[in-house]
């Protein structure tokens, strides 16, 4: 009764695909892009949890990358993803959610050990936050978080950036930019390093746009329970970090 029906997809599968380039996050950075927005979602103890870094960035003509204050054809979006998931649940997460969370062990997906592998770490996903920022020499222009689960790491976060968010997570808060985010993706000015994105990509199919009665609209799984085995948590990750980098850039 809460929904009307106008439901649709963030972007179709082909405007997806069409946001795939051929270089990562370790390209981004060695063309010069050192500030970043980052979106942070921490979930629930035995959950997805994941964090979001993107930029704006700058291609030719071609569709390679230039660097920052050099002439260009496009500016696009980049994103980039990292997820975790309880250890022990990680069998259970691969037939509930029918994913090979598997093949991207390492890389996608990092596994938590905290109460002997059930619960998400959040000391841990901070810790790996703050690794990349020294391994790469970034700045963390802004870090913006759902205010679920954060306090732990909250005050640390704020130390490694210029400004820390809690975002409202209302429909009213966040529903024009979750259409001037579904506007980029539709546009093509979303870039994500193709095949190495996969739980993204994921989320990105799992997700659907709902308007709600009062006209805003809200992010949800395409079945619309809370409840059912599908991981939308890198899209909100990246919805949050995309509100400051959106207000500051696009």
């Amino acid at each position: 009764v809460w929904y009307c029906a106008e439901d649709r997809s963030l972007c179709t599968y082909e405007q997806l695909m069409g946001c795939r380039v051929e270089y990562g996050f370790e390209d981004v950075i060695r063309a010069g892009y050192k500030y970043w927005y980052l979106g942070v979602d921490l979930a629930q103890v035995n959950d997805l949890a994941s964090v979001n870094w993107q930029c704006y960035l700058y291609e030719n003509n071609t569709g390679k990358l230039v660097k920052p204050g050099e002439e260009y054809a496009r500016k696009r979006l980049f994103t980039h993803t990292v997820s975790w998931m309880p250890k022990s649940r990680l069998e259970a997460h691969v037939q509930g959610d029918r994913f090979c969370y598997y093949d991207y062990l390492g890389t996608e997906l990092q596994l938590c050990d905290a109460a002997g592998g059930e619960n998400i770490d959040i000391n841990q996903i901070y810790q790996y936050i703050k690794d990349i920022r020294d391994k790469y020499d970034l700045w963390y222009t802004t870090i913006t978080a759902d205010p679920y689960n954060i306090a732990g790491i909250e005050d640390r976060l704020a130390d490694i950036c210029d400004n820390f968010i809690l975002q409202n997570q209302s429909p009213k808060a966040l529903s024009q930019y979750i259409e001037a985010l579904s506007q980029e993706f539709k546009d093509g000015n979303v870039a994500y390093h193709g095949g190495h994105e996969d739980i993204f990509e994921k989320a990105i199919t799992g997700s659907v746009l709902v308007r709600n009665t009062t006209g805003y609209y809200s992010i949800e799984k395409i079945t619309l329970k809370a409840s059912d085995n599908i991981r939308i948590d890198p899209l909100d990750a990246m919805l949050d970090g995309f509100i400051a980098n959106y207000i500051d850039n696009a």
